[in-house]
């Protein structure tokens, strides 16, 4: 049996017995419940534990802005299964919008609510809103207009959730203009003691039209603020301040928030639910911590107009509420998630045994492996360092690429040396023609004086793994082109390469706006564009096309460079010229992966010190499981640290075989792991499930 055809097969007998290890639908998650849709339109909630009752607030309306103004509608349920209206706050003249529920120190519920002025359709201004229920909560007070502290009250003041702390409540007030984004803007925290009367206690300079903000304190009376933003970039903040609230620290988010709340799950531990700002919009919940780190952990059945989460902790359980479209007419939902699995997501996995099998050179590293003609193939670059440095007139350090075998995994030997003067040859990779033949394709680094003048991607071939052609540029790229790796499907291999252009004025490689696009080849040599420019950021590098069985292909790619913060899952179907992108909140570096089953992939890649669960520091190279969602779990990870990660991954006799390389045993090595199937698959089943 050819050999890449029975690593098809046995990839593929793996993958059936995996089918109920991974039996969950797309949209599978926490069980949700709609609670409310008498309305035309119903959104923006807030959710609250008062009497030993769950209340559940949100705006009714003819639409997302006012054909008629908003009202709002208070529910109440003891269980969360039954609910039943308590009140409808409405205002003459007043879209009410954006209710946000709070206990004031004297034992009532309160209700803080955005006031827009209409006429006539025109908005004319806002003015904020409050209501009180009584000590039993089932009857409210009727609407009235806060004051706001004299010295800063403006044209549209919008105060959008209060939080009280230690008998006073805290909140922030965004302020928009007339012309809306077109300023004037500005954001300022506010306190008060009744919750009618507001006075500022610092302004926070925040750029991009911020304006939805949550309040929220830690154990140690710091105070921290969740902001929106909607100009430039569009990511969201997270400002910290502590006693008395005056200076600010601030962190950019790496993604987008709309309608964000969030919770201290303990000291160190953040859960939010924002809307996601993905090809389809949708509600999604993210863990993460005090610095602004958060990776996305679920998200709820929705799409459309959508998200505006409520939130409550209570006996180990989070309750959250939420508006969406996705059945038609916009409803309130309701569903609960365990605490206990939260933070079971954040546990350090288990560390795999492994055992370096080359060590010969200074710096080894970038590997891959395969199956060809009865013998294991490694390939990886040797050079002096991460990087060439020419620290003397003719002297070179450029990497070359060097190709080891083994019958059995255990004893290796060198086939083959590869260079090419005055380049560094980079990322060697893999692959087996539809004729037969062992490919390499690798990254060309032109530099001059240690200046990088040229990226080309080289290509070389070989009948027996030992002689092999000298490294060809590839053609029908542009130059300062550089592919990862190549992907046959049938006769037909597809890279995803970058593309960059050259500094007008210094002549180098500007690698920091580069074009990722698809290309295909028969011959490995000659490549045509398949697709335009598809690449989700600016540094997107490092990309791994991989086919399904209906001929959908998925490419997994980095963002940024040495210190990557997230990657992406580019989905396309055939002519493969549209993409539809999710996010990875977890940093790539080298990155490998195959499809498990059910739209679900296992990934090995780098993993950086500000990602690393509790008790595990420094780099490393772990194993983890995305969903179709960019949802990560961790599975394994693998002994590594400093310089590491590029594995290459080989399914073989019913093991997975890792290639990686690594310098935690001091200079960078070549190391290999097994791991049986059956043990991935009971690791897999064990897995965290959010229901």
């Amino acid at each position: 049996m050819n050999s890449s055809i029975k690593h098809l097969f046995l990839l593929l007998t793996f993958l059936t017995g995996l089918t109920t290890a991974y039996g969950r639908k797309k949209d599978d998650g926490p069980v949700v419940t709609k609670i409310w849709d008498q309305a035309t339109h119903s959104a923006f909630t807030d959710l609250i534990r008062f009497k030993g009752a769950f209340y559940c607030s949100f705006r009714e309306g003819s639409g997302h802005i006012p054909g008629t103004d908003g009202k709002v509608r208070i529910l109440k349920s003891t269980t969360g299964k039954d609910w039943e209206s308590v009140a409808l706050l409405e205002k003459e003249g007043i879209d009410l919008r954006d209710p946000k529920l709070s206990i004031t120190p004297n034992g009532r519920l309160m209700i803080i609510i955005g006031g827009s002025i209409y006429q006539q359709g025109k908005l004319l201004g806002r003015a904020p809103h409050v209501a009180f229920s009584d000590k039993t909560g089932l009857k409210f007070s009727a609407p009235e207009k806060v004051n706001v502290d004299p010295s800063i009250v403006s044209w549209g003041d919008w105060i959008w959730r209060v939080t009280w702390h230690k008998g006073t409540g805290y909140a922030i007030d965004y302020q928009i203009g007339p012309q809306e984004r077109n300023g004037p803007t500005a954001m300022y925290l506010l306190k008060t003691k009744d919750g009618k009367s507001f006075e500022k206690v610092s302004k926070l300079d925040v750029d991009g039209f911020p304006n939805e903000a949550t309040v929220r304190f830690d154990q140690h009376d710091s105070l921290f603020v969740l902001i929106r933003r909607e100009i430039g970039d569009k990511v969201g903040m997270l400002a910290k301040s502590a006693a008395p609230y005056t200076n600010w620290n601030f962190q950019r988010l790496t993604m987008r928030l709309g309608g964000p709340n969030f919770l201290f799950l303990n000291d160190q531990q953040l859960v939010m639910g924002t809307r996601s700002y993905e090809t389809v919009p949708n509600t999604a919940f993210f863990l993460g911590d005090k610095n602004g780190k958060f990776r996305k952990i679920f998200k709820l059945p929705s799409s459309g107009d959508n998200s505006y989460p409520g939130m409550v902790l209570h006996e180990g359980t989070l309750y959250i509420s939420y508006y969406s479209s996705h059945e038609g007419k916009t409803s309130i939902y309701f569903t609960q998630v365990p605490v206990s699995q939260l933070i079971a997501l954040n546990k350090a996995p288990d560390i795999l045994p492994s055992k370096p099998i080359w060590n010969s050179s200074p710096h080894s590293a970038f590997t891959d492996l395969l199956r060809f003609n009865g013998k294991f193939y490694c390939t990886f670059r040797e050079g002096l360092g991460h990087v060439p440095v020419h620290t003397k007139p003719g002297e070179s350090s450029d990497g070359t690429i060097r190709v080891i075998a083994s019958v059995d995994g255990e004893k290796w030997e060198s086939q083959a040396l590869i260079k090419e003067p005055g380049i560094d040859l980079r990322d060697p990779k893999l692959a087996v023609t539809p004729d037969g033949r062992l490919m390499i394709t690798c990254g060309g680094s032109d530099y001059v004086d240690n200046k990088l003048m040229e990226w080309h991607t080289r290509v070389m071939f070989s009948k027996d793994g030992q002689q092999w052609t000298s490294p060809m540029r590839v053609r029908g790229i542009p130059s300062n082109n550089w592919f990862f790796r190549i992907t046959w499907n049938g006769p037909t291999g597809y890279v995803a390469s970058n593309v960059c252009e050259t500094d007008p004025k210094t002549g180098q490689v500007n690698t920091k706006n580069r074009k990722l696009i698809l290309y295909k080849t028969v011959d490995g040599i000659n490549y045509q564009a398949v697709s335009n420019d598809f690449n989700p950021s600016p540094e997107g590098c490092e990309a791994t096309v991989k086919f399904k069985a209906d001929s959908s292909l998925v490419i997994l790619i980095r963002n940024a460079g040495g210190n990557s913060t997230a990657g992406f899952l580019a989905s396309s179907k055939p002519p493969y010229q549209k993409y539809e992108i999710v996010q990875i909140d977890h940093g790539m570096g080298g990155q490998n992966f195959f499809e498990l089953t059910d739209n679900r992939w296992l990934v090995v890649t780098r993993e950086y010190p500000y990602e690393r669960p509790p008790s595990r520091t420094g780099t490393a190279t772990v194993m983890l499981q995305v969903d179709e969602n960019g949802i990560f779990q961790r599975l394994y990870e693998l002994p590594s640290g400093g310089d590491t990660s590029y594995p290459g991954l080989l399914i073989h006799e019913d093991k997975l075989w890792i290639s990686y390389y690594s310098s935690h045993e001091g200079k960078s090595a070549i190391y290999l792991s097994v791991i049986p199937m059956a043990q991935l698959k009971d690791r897999i089943q064990s897995l965290l499930t959010l229901k």
